[in-house]
């Protein structure tokens, strides 16, 4: 927690210092005029936005370069954030709640859109996750999935009538944490990005009753046997991938070969380049705009 604290500490001094350069900037231009401070907020937020963007490209690119360098068969080094490409496996396996396949882990949502129009808003009826000590097999060796990861893909694509028939046996079968399971026996977010030994399992239920047949239902799966690229912290000890101490680093997990990631990770940084220009070219407008206006007599 102390990571993502820090990150968010760390935005907003940048946030507060790119406003105040800003309105300092824009007051030797026109030190009366009513629009400086909007200005200067408005440049400043866009400014920090970009740079942001560029932060994300950086670090996409980084984990784009840990893909190719796995792809080639360079092991993983100690300590060091690295990329995995392979099969990932495990020897017991656990059926996905909606889509009802053999998966290594999987995450998913059944939720329920209430009202209309201001008063529309959704509600989660089950929600949870699963890892189940899952190995991945590379051509640099073999390697354990001892963190909890995040799952950078799209949601299964499963018919509407299936999705009902296996969501209606999962619930039946699971128990789910509620308001009245006591703290000490709840899978919070903390016991959840700390777990390092492969199996960690989060089942939720709200506190309205679900009609299933009015439910979205959303599931992100890793099928046993499927291919994948790992991002996360390395541990020679331990002979796979752990938690970051930080936790801000989230290890992650992308559906496909190593070139699909390597490919999904590109697109990825395009975009985050194309955002940062588009938004460092609003900040730019607005100083030239400053500065035209003191020097036009």
């Amino acid at each position: 927690m102390k990571g993502c604290a820090r990150s968010c500490l760390t935005g907003l001094l940048g946030l507060g210092v790119a406003i105040a350069a800003f309105f300092l900037l824009f007051r030797q231009f026109g030190p009366d005029r009513e629009d400086i401070v909007p200005a200067a907020a408005v440049a400043g937020f866009l400014t920090t936005l970009s740079i942001s963007f560029l932060w994300s490209a950086r670090g996409v690119l980084r984990d784009r370069g840990l893909i190719r360098d796995a792809i080639a068969g360079q092991p993983p080094v100690d300590g060091k954030w690295a990329g995995l490409s392979g099969v990932i496996r495990s020897s017991s396996p656990i059926a996905a709640p909606i889509s009802g396949k053999s998966a290594v882990a999987f995450k998913y949502t059944i939720s329920q859109s209430v009202g209309s129009g201001k008063s529309a808003h959704v509600v989660s009826h089950y929600e949870g996750m699963a890892l189940a000590a899952p190995k991945i097999s590379t051509s640099a060796g073999t390697y354990w999935l001892l963190a909890v990861p995040t799952f950078d893909m799209e949601t299964s694509d499963v018919e509407k009538s299936d999705a009902l028939r296996n969501a209606a046996a999962y619930i039946a079968a699971t128990r789910f944490e509620t308001t009245a399971t006591p703290k000490e026996e709840r899978q919070t977010l903390e016991k959840e990005w700390t777990d390092d030994d492969g199996v960690f399992r989060r089942d939720r239920k709200g506190t309205d009753e679900a009609d299933l047949t009015l439910c979205r239902f959303d599931e992100q799966m890793i099928a046993q046997g499927e291919q994948v690229c790992i991002l996360g912290l390395y541990s020679a000890a331990r002979g796979g991938i752990v938690p970051d101490p930080n936790w801000a680093n989230q290890t992650r997990v992308i559906k496909g070969d190593g070139e699909s990631g390597v490919e999904q990770l590109g697109a990825r940084a395009r975009r985050y380049v194309i955002g940062a220009l588009i938004s460092g070219a609003i900040p730019a407008a607005i100083v030239w705009a400053y500065i035209s206006r003191a020097v036009t007599p």
